[in-house]
């Protein structure tokens, strides 16, 4: 059974909240779970150093969304206001899935840039 964790992350020391996360572990890493919330490094950077896990691939999906109740509530804005949701999905050595994690950013909290270069 995968671990769940959730909550609002925040940027410090203003508390300015710019996502509601929720982060899925296999059991296999359950030791983060004494980490996360306190160490502020992403839960796969904590996976990476702890159990020595690398990273092969990870899967990125960006797509809109509303925010629902009570996610709007713990980012300060009004239920049903736009967002823009993040899947990542990291997967190990062995080429499975060890962490997932999905952000969701309020309207104006995120930007994604993205630049392609031609070789020649």
């Amino acid at each position: 059974k995968w671990l769940r964790f959730s909550g609002v992350r925040s940027i410090e020391p203003e508390g300015y909240r710019i996502s509601w996360t929720e982060i899925f572990v296999i059991p296999k890493y359950q030791g983060v779970s004494s980490t996360i919330g306190v160490d502020p490094r992403p839960a796969y950077e904590q996976i990476v150093e702890r159990y020595k896990e690398s990273i092969q691939n990870v899967k990125v999906e960006i797509f809109a969304a509303r925010i629902g109740e009570p996610m709007a509530e713990a980012l300060g804005v009004e239920p049903d206001s736009p967002g823009m949701t993040i899947i990542r999905r990291y997967y190990g050595k062995d080429g499975k899935i060890f962490e997932v994690s999905m952000s969701t950013h309020p309207d104006g909290r995120y930007t994604y840039a993205l630049e392609l270069t031609r070789e020649s």
